[in-house]
């Protein structure tokens, strides 16, 4: 049975001694007397996992979503845990896979796409390019909808950002990657709490959990 974020916290809660045994343990993630600690483990082990994930050689979690077109309607709000698209440009293609179009990031992204654009409200019809606007966060297409495109559906695929934080919530990843990121997650709460950190056990550490995370194409970043 996958470990629960709840099990984790207690355990790597236990480890820093902010728990004494299993009749300390936490049912819930609020508790008056020990809540800074709490929070900590928990941006810890946030902190830990996106590191995780940093390195060359690592598969992300990859989630998939869908915008509808609206008439007139140039952006588009992405999912809530996006994190970026694939590097790939054929796999940052957003499909419309009722109608087969296909939407195409922009040829020098968004600044490109306003220094050409100079008149945005003259691009209408079906759109065939996107960007991620940086000032807001979504998507921008090189046309508005008309009435035409409007409610036409495309999905996209995306590096989903990880984040825990309920007691029920399940690790991306297996157990024995749980276990192997005790220590680091311990050394980081370490220097938030105590200001100390061992960062030869923390890279080890980290070293162990990416070789568990994806054995076979890991390539050495410590």
């Amino acid at each position: 049975m996958a470990f629960t974020f709840l099990q984790a916290m207690n355990e790597t809660l236990k480890q820093v001694g902010i728990i004494q045994g299993d009749a300390g343990e936490l049912t819930t993630f609020t508790d008056s007397a020990r809540q800074t600690d709490i929070d900590v483990m928990i941006q810890s082990w946030n902190l830990g996992i996106a590191e995780l994930y940093k390195f060359e050689g690592l598969p992300q979690t990859i989630a998939s979503a869908t915008i509808t077109l609206v008439t007139g309607t140039r952006e588009y709000a992405l999912a809530s845990d996006f994190e970026g698209f694939m590097e790939d440009r054929d796999k940052s293609v957003i499909t419309d896979e009722t109608n087969g179009f296909r939407l195409w990031p922009f040829p020098g992204g968004f600044s490109q796409m306003v220094t050409e654009q100079l008149q945005p409200g003259n691009y209408v019809g079906q759109p065939i390019y996107y960007v991620v606007s940086p000032i807001n966060g979504k998507l921008r297409l090189d046309t508005a909808p008309t009435a035409d495109e409007n409610g036409n559906i495309y999905t996209y695929h995306y590096m989903k950002r990880v984040s825990m934080s309920l007691i029920t919530d399940t690790f991306p990843f297996t157990d024995t990657v749980v276990e192997r990121m005790y220590h680091p997650v311990v050394e980081l709460w370490n220097k938030k709490r105590k200001e100390i950190f061992d960062v030869g056990t923390y890279n080890t550490a980290m070293a162990d959990a990416t070789r568990a995370l994806n054995p076979h194409e890991i390539r050495s970043r410590y």
